[in-house]
């Protein structure tokens, strides 16, 4: 790997690679098992399964596996972004996984087998009836990839490891039929066998365990479990989500918007100046516009009007959408391009995102740290797992010089107080009887940043710096 790995990602790692050997060794003997890794958003679960990958591809010493020549992945998720973010941060995060060897599988694949020492990425829309990957006997390609899955899980010289990303999605039966998922999974008469071992990732074990309850004669290893507060520990992700909604009934939606703005404002001078005096990367925050799934061009027009009259000098592309159609959209005062959510955090043009629900999961954009949500109350889920993906930290370990960067801001209008307490509950895990949701962070209600007493001596705040350097300096960083 590129860089050290938190205690509690490297045990995961070990976790994973020990459920990997013991898979293999089961399935010499003919019997097949699964295993779910799980834990909060912001935990590192990719590059946790990416060392877990590497370490078993390679061998390592660190995590105590021989090479296993034999080993490929199959990386199966029903979104084609979450699997083009998860190859980009494989590449960046492990020094032996090299592009090559990260293959994303669709109509150009011609093999009749998957190749020991790879990674293939499956988005499982391209299995569809229609989908050329789904069909075989062409002039082009003579093997359908249900045929590849067969022969490589019965190849000799193959050991095949599936890997399931947000692995309770695409999992529910329809109309007593199985799904792509399943089918990869459990097989089916003449077509393909079931598969040998299941890697499911997902955010708690009963979402996994329950995805998995129609696969029959499978051993359930036990799961690799992170510990929430481990995870708050390290510093990958903020300290506290602050929410903010009307003062009062009726109020208006505009005055959010503008303070929404100042806020994303006020995190990029404290960046500036926690980068000047630390001489680390400086940190351009983005703000994060969702808006309704009927938005007009008109209410987008009004939006982006508030917006560039509290934030002077925007560039002509700070603004971008990710909005379905993938096309830009002619405003009264400018162009909104259309941008891959999976490209905004290298894209320091963009400032401004506006959004629907294609953000709310498989998106990783650490300088996303303000959101303006006019979804609706009843909308709680949706926006909860939007916040979800801004939790991260920019720079992957918490600030000590400045508490209002450990905290992600939050503006509700369309959330009175009398239902704040539903997008609360959501954001820490209390909204869904399987605790999915919950960030690892404090949510505050209408959160004020009290700033240094200037009439202290200046050696008071020295050594409570002083104190949490040292401790933070004995944590691994990446």
């Amino acid at each position: 790997m590129r860089y050290e790995l938190f205690d509690y990602q490297r045990q995961a790692a070990m976790g994973c690679v020990e459920n990997l050997a013991r898979g293999k060794s089961d399935w010499e003997d003919g019997h097949r098992s699964s295993f779910a890794l799980s834990a909060i958003t912001g935990a590192g679960k990719t590059v946790i399964a990416t060392a877990a990958i590497e370490a078993l591809t390679f061998g390592s010493a660190d995590l105590d596996i021989d090479p296993d020549p034999r080993a490929t992945f199959l990386w199966v998720t029903d979104d084609p972004a979450l699997n083009r973010q998860t190859r980009n941060k494989m590449i960046t995060s492990s020094d032996l996984l090299q592009p090559t060897r990260l293959i994303i599988l669709d109509d150009g694949f011609m093999d009749d087998e998957l190749l020991p020492g790879r990674i293939y990425f499956l988005n499982i829309q391209k299995l569809s009836k229609t989908a050329g990957l789904s069909k075989g006997g062409n002039n082009l390609r003579q093997h359908s990839f249900w045929d590849i899955l067969a022969n490589t899980i019965k190849s000799e010289t193959t050991d095949l490891y599936i890997v399931i990303d947000e692995a309770h999605r695409g999992m529910k039966t329809t109309q007593g039929r199985k799904t792509i998922v399943q089918q990869i999974v459990s097989g089916k008469a003449g077509s393909n066998p079931p598969a040998p071992l299941v890697w499911g990732i997902s955010a708690t074990i009963d979402r996994f365990r329950s995805a998995m309850e129609g696969a029959t004669d499978r051993t359930d290893y036990p799961p690799v479990q992170i510990d929430i507060d481990k995870v708050r520990a390290s510093g990958l992700v903020k300290d506290e989500i602050g929410l903010d909604e009307p003062d009062e009934e009726g109020s208006l939606s505009s005055t959010l918007l503008r303070e929404a703005v100042q806020s994303t404002l006020d995190y990029e001078l404290r960046w500036s100046t926690y980068a000047q005096a630390s001489r680390e990367p400086q940190v351009l925050p983005v703000l994060v516009l969702q808006v309704p799934d009927m938005a007009s061009r008109s209410h987008l027009s009004n939006l982006v009007e508030i917006v560039e009259s509290e934030w002077r000098g925007l560039g002509p592309h700070a603004i971008a959408h990710v909005f379905g159609e993938h096309e830009p959209i002619e405003l009264d005062s400018r162009t909104l391009r259309w941008v891959h959510p999976e490209s905004i955090q290298g894209d320091t043009d963009v400032r401004i995102v506006m959004a629907k629900t294609a953000i709310s999961t498989g998106w990783d954009c650490p300088r996303a740290e303000v959101l303006y949500s006019e979804r609706p109350a009843t909308d709680a889920t949706h926006i909860a797992q939007v916040v979800g993906r801004m939790v991260r930290q920019p720079l992957a370990h918490r600030v000590a010089t400045d508490d209002a960067l450990n905290s992600v801001a939050c503006f509700l209008p369309k959330f009175d107080r009398s239902k704040l307490g539903t997008i609360k509950a959501e954001l820490e895990g209390r909204g869904r009887p399987d605790g999915e949701g919950a960030l690892g962070a404090a949510v505050a209600r209408d959160p004020r940043i009290f700033e240094r007493n200037t009439a202290m001596d200046p050696s008071v705040f020295e050594l409570v710096e002083k104190l949490v350097a040292t401790y933070l300096s004995s944590q691994p960083r990446r």
